[in-house]
């Protein structure tokens, strides 16, 4: 986590913790994913969004430092958890997934990782 995110309490998310805070544009939270063989997977975030009048918050997706792409949080109110998804290639071994801020504000519980076969 940099310039900001950090971890707090909430009883809802998972281990009782999730991160908050991603506020600045140049805040992110970072996500150390290692895979057994190069592919694509997809990217299931648990993440909360309660952005005043409704608005849904993107973050800037990237893997291993590429190129930013949306990543869309529905906006359902703070602490109610959807999942948003997304489909990115990692690279056998060790993968840096960021998150950094983008549109309105949106939290992260925790994150999966599923192969697409």
């Amino acid at each position: 986590m940099s310039n900001g995110p950090y971890s707090v309490a909430e009883s809802s998310a998972s281990n009782g913790r999730k991160v908050g805070y991603i506020d600045y544009a140049n805040s992110y939270v970072e996500f150390k994913v290692s895979v057994p063989s190069s592919g694509y997977y997809v990217i299931a975030a648990r993440t909360g969004n309660g952005t005043s009048r409704g608005y849904w918050a993107t973050h800037k997706l990237s893997v291993n430092g590429g190129t930013e792409s949306n990543f869309h949080v529905a906006n359902a109110g703070w602490n109610n958890w959807g999942t948003s998804t997304a489909k990115v290639w990692l690279n056998a071994g060790n993968n840096k997934i960021r998150f950094r801020k983008g549109d309105h504000y949106a939290e992260i519980d925790c994150l999966d990782v599923f192969l697409v076969q």
